[in-house]
């Protein structure tokens, strides 16, 4: 399956380096984290975060989960060789923090 985070989002032509953007996908991302983990406690990382059509939104999905993971939001975790998502315990955020804080 598409990534759901890749396909949700409309990509700008360039890319902008905007703030606010960055915290409203990053808060995006997160929201999907949570719908995905009410389905499965773990979130398989690739087909979250690699958008096949743009290597640049590919980096960015990365760059804004690290966001999550910096904030200790999420963690991955290996089973084997396959990474995963996961909430934290600890993932009580306040979407209000996370935009004043990113």
């Amino acid at each position: 399956t598409q990534s759901t985070w890749a396909m949700s989002l409309s990509r700008p032509e360039e890319l902008t380096g905007h703030k606010r953007e960055d915290t409203e996908r990053i808060v995006a991302l997160l929201n999907i984290i949570k719908k995905e983990s009410s389905r499965s406690a773990r979130i398989p990382l690739y087909p979250l975060v690699v958008c096949p059509q743009s290597y640049a939104q590919t980096v960015e999905t990365l760059f804004h989960l690290s966001v999550l993971v910096h904030r200790d939001n999420v963690v991955i975790v290996l089973d084997g060789e396959i990474p995963f998502v996961e909430l934290t315990s600890t993932e009580n955020v306040n979407e209000a923090a996370l935009q004043r804080d990113v």
